[in-house]
């Protein structure tokens, strides 16, 4: 593991164009950008990372599917370095994580089963099985709703006519129910909860169209289609808005169409998350950019096509952490620690 320190207040001249945010009611004062960073880079063979969770900035956990022994698929910051929790009872391939403490952590695993870490060890919580649908299942994302409610994305394919079935799950503090289903060509790929809705991305990897649907009292509407080919389009929440970018645009939700905010080069961006509509970032192969109300410029350089900067990166009150792999050496894997 090796760490770098970069002391930053960077002025670069903005490289994209602003269409402004329309919510100048909220009187907001523009984001902060005098971040300093830390890098650490963990290399683990044929291992990826690939979600991340904390309770504050000092008890962050990551996993990370692949190929490598399911000793080394969950770690572990407690504000100084990260170490691998070595799990040792089960054999699994983690893709996705949220929880409530640092010893109630509820894991999705690319073989569709539902884990629970308690702080010490790990526990298959639940598993969904529908004997049709057999290949490529797993759990794709999860997300928080209200209260103590969690959601989670399970797909899998049918080997006999290649549809998905895609089946919302529920915790509701107790248990895991079904939610939701829909047998269709595209997988959900993303997840978020707002203001008691559900909203989802979905898309098949054959260069068919993307959608973006909103999910209300178990009816599936489409709010956004995206038909270009090769576009990839991702959904976050912040401050209580939702936010879809694709093809090198951020777009707001105002409850019955998506409204530009930002347009940039499209390789450049491919996640956006932030506090609220003056302090947004976003992440890609290029680095991480900010966006404070006025313009967008560059907080945090990568050389370019080296790394890729992964979705839902972790966002706290004075800190961020945002996670990557490299696009060349299979296995390294870095996490870039902004401190105000």
């Amino acid at each position: 593991m090796k760490k770098f320190l970069v002391y930053c207040f960077i002025a670069i001249t903005s490289i994209f164009s602003s269409c402004g945010v329309t919510d100048t009611e909220e009187n907001l004062q523009p984001g902060r950008r005098d971040y300093v960073w830390s890098v650490d880079t963990i290399t683990v063979p044929k291992i990826t990372f690939h979600s991340i969770w904390g309770e504050s900035p000092n008890n962050v956990f990551i996993v990370a599917p692949g190929y490598g022994t399911y000793a080394e698929k969950l770690y572990n910051y407690k504000g100084e370095k990260w170490d691998m929790l070595r799990i040792t009872n089960i054999d699994w391939n983690p893709n996705c994580l949220i929880g409530y403490s640092d010893k109630s952590i509820f894991i999705g695993d690319y073989k569709g089963v539902i884990y629970h870490y308690d702080g010490h060890t790990v526990s298959e919580s639940y598993l969904f099985v529908d004997s049709n649908y057999t290949i490529d299942r797993h759990i794709q994302m999860m997300c928080a709703g209200k209260n103590s409610e969690l959601y989670a994305i399970w797909y899998a394919r049918n080997p006999h006519n290649n549809n998905y079935l895609n089946v919302i799950l529920k915790y509701d503090g107790v248990n895991w129910i079904e939610y939701f289903a829909k047998v269709s060509e595209y997988v959900f790929t993303s997840i978020k909860y707002n203001n008691g809705k559900l909203y989802l991305v979905g898309q098949n990897y054959a260069d068919q169209p993307k959608y973006v649907f909103e999910l209300v009292d178990n009816k599936l509407q489409i709010i956004k289609k995206i038909i270009e080919i090769g576009i990839f389009v991702d959904i976050s929440v912040i401050n209580g808005k939702l936010y879809a970018l694709s093809n090198g645009s951020l777009e707001k939700f105002d409850g019955k169409a998506f409204i530009q905010v930002l347009s940039f080069d499209n390789y450049l961006a491919y996640y956006a998350f932030g506090r609220n509509e003056n302090d947004i970032f976003l992440t890609g192969y290029n680095g991480i950019y900010h966006y404070d109300g006025n313009d967008i410029k560059v907080l945090y350089k990568l050389p370019f096509y080296e790394f890729v900067l992964m979705n839902d990166p972790l966002i706290f009150e004075n800190e961020i952490f945002v996670y990557g792999q490299s696009l060349a050496n299979w296995g390294q894997n870095i996490i870039i620690h902004g401190k105000i």
